[in-house]
């Protein structure tokens, strides 16, 4: 079964003392996906539905979509809505398995991986390659 972690944050790192790429590397190493919830940097007085939040490290860090999961702005006052949804996806979700041919298994190459469905539905991927294990 795949896990999911929530992480609650402004967006903004705080005596981080593991890189991105680290962070990403390891939750996919675990089958973990990275749910954010990232909370407003700006005052509430501000905020408002129209007003389009910049972009944080954290989300150019990719780290959600990198591990399978999901960023999304929490800029409502009343977060039960935000908080249903996400916990509906992390429970619908499912993991599919590849099993690549017997001659690439131990090739010790990087080989790509692309998941295609039918138009309109909503895949998310969690990894885009691997590296099958060496002779």
């Amino acid at each position: 079964m795949k896990r999911a972690v929530m992480v609650v944050t402004d967006g903004f790192p705080v005596g981080d003392t593991v890189k991105p790429e680290v962070v990403i590397e390891r939750a996919n190493a675990a089958d973990v996906s990275v749910f954010v919830v990232t909370l407003p940097s700006y005052s509430r007085v501000m905020a408002s539905s129209t007003q389009t939040p910049l972009p944080t490290p954290l989300d150019v860090s990719g780290l959600a979509e990198l591990t399978g999961g999901r960023n999304v702005y929490a800029n409502e006052r009343d977060y039960a809505p935000l908080f249903r949804a996400l916990a509906e996806e992390v429970s619908s979700a499912y993991v599919l398995a590849f099993y690549p041919p017997e001659e690439k298994r131990r090739d010790g190459q990087i080989h790509t991986i692309r998941v295609e469905g039918p138009r309109g539905l909503t895949l998310r991927q969690s990894r885009s390659e691997y590296r099958a294990a060496g002779k």
